[in-house]
């Protein structure tokens, strides 16, 4: 039980720890998500700088792991936005201009999180 009782003690700080530099990420996500990939370049440097400063300062989501785990959440959140604001309706549509504009910056902002 003694071992137990230490196991779920240190849980409980990881999950605290965890807690306290995610909800850093926490407006710049919801940011992410309002915004197009037109825009969306714009917040990825303070995005990076979010995700190095729990990498630096987090006890537990400075493992390598969990660093790129998180980096492939916010990638998939981003390609996300990007899917969502091309129109497959404008493509097989004929709505050239419309969307090569949305692939453009679709392209433009996946270039730049790279």
């Amino acid at each position: 039980a003694p071992l137990q009782a230490l196991r779920i003690e240190e849980r409980s700080k990881e999950a605290e720890d965890n807690l306290k530099f995610l909800e850093i990420l926490a407006a710049p996500c919801e940011e992410l998500v309002s915004l197009d990939p037109a825009n969306l370049p714009s917040i990825l440097p303070h995005l990076v700088n979010c995700a190095r400063l729990i990498c630096s300062r987090s006890t537990y989501y400075g493992a390598k792991g969990r660093i790129v785990g998180l980096l492939q959440k916010i990638s998939n959140e981003i390609i996300r936005v990007c899917r969502n604001h091309i129109s497959l309706d404008d493509v097989f549509g004929g709505d050239v201009n419309s969307s090569m504009k949305s692939l453009r910056h679709s392209i433009n902002c996946c270039t730049e999180w790279k």
